[in-house]
């Protein structure tokens, strides 16, 4: 017996997570719930998967779904629901569709710093992001025991679909009839998004790939962000790192007011050689930390130029 649940909710923290032992406290968290903001159906369709898909005539998924157990049982203080394709509403747990199909969109301010799902299904799963297969649990029950699944590489910024193929048995043998389930927790952290400005004062903000200098890039400060509590160690712009001065740890960076807004922002010159840039690329991200372990991330556009 597994369980799969199909009840999603969002929910945003701001600085809720604490820093432990160096780790980042995240700008915002987005948490999704299996339940009755899923979409559900009980037959194949070609692409249902996909993103562009079109949902709009599923009905939701029923959650809470009967079931001898609770969500909590399994996830202790999830908020998550057991859930299954049963539009009627008539089943007891048992009487339910064999194979069910669940969907949920979501948007996403940027990429994730890290996704981790935690799933149990009765009995058999596959698990789709973005039409992209993910994980496959084909081993004909064990239905208390949880799937963990790592989605960070498989979200993206914008629109995003998790979706997942249940069915109440063997993938490739007799259903059981037993108590069919699904129940979905996935935690997104997601960092601060800052502004940022590549070249101060220069646009198009060309880069020259075989330059042995440096790239300046102002990390802009807001009403709301202070950017000279960026810690210039944590600072990396395509994956360069700020250059450091001499023979010393002190870091090319410096507080100045780029775009005199009377706030004073935060330039710092990262190495055009260690920059993880090719010919026809548009834009150049920016991850730091502040020195209170706040992730932050920002990006401008880039014209990569001929030697």
């Amino acid at each position: 017996m597994k369980y799969l649940f199909s009840s999603l909710r969002l929910l945003f923290c701001v600085g809720g997570f604490s820093v432990l032992m160096g780790n980042p406290v995240f700008a915002d968290t987005l948490t999704v719930l299996s339940g009755t903001n899923w979409k559900s159906n009980n037959t194949l369709v070609a692409g249902w998967q996909t993103l562009g898909f079109d949902d709009s005539s599923w009905p939701s998924a029923r959650a809470p779904y009967p079931n001898p157990t609770q969500p909590t049982d399994h996830f202790p203080g999830t908020a998550a629901l057991f859930m299954w394709y049963d539009p009627a509403g008539t089943s007891d747990g048992t009487t339910g569709s064999i194979e069910a199909f669940f969907r949920f969109t979501f948007a996403l301010s940027g990429l994730p710093l890290q996704a981790q799902a935690r799933m149990i299904v009765d009995d058999d799963f596959d698990l789709y992001v973005n039409g992209n297969l993910v994980f496959v649990d084909h081993d004909c029950g064990f239905a208390s025991i949880p799937h963990f699944v790592d989605l960070t590489s498989s979200l993206q910024a914008g629109q995003n679909v998790i979706a997942i193929q249940a069915r109440d048995g063997c993938w490739d043998s007799p259903f059981d009839r037993a108590f069919e389930a699904v129940l979905f927790e996935a935690t997104i952290t997601l960092p601060m998004v800052v502004q940022i400005d590549i070249k101060p004062g220069s646009f198009p903000n060309s880069i020259n790939l075989s330059s042995a200098g440096v790239i300046p890039v102002a990390i802009l400060s807001s009403p709301t962000f202070d950017a000279t509590q960026v810690n210039p160690a944590t600072v990396t712009l395509a994956g360069a790192r700020v250059r450091l001065i001499g023979k010393g740890d002190k870091y090319a960076c410096s507080p100045q007011d780029v775009n005199a807004d009377g706030l004073i922002d935060l330039v710092c010159h990262v190495v055009t050689a260690q920059a993880f840039l090719t010919v026809g690329d548009t834009i150049a991200v920016l991850d730091a930390q502040t020195f209170g372990g706040v992730a932050i991330r920002g990006q401008d556009s880039i014209q990569i130029v001929p030697d």
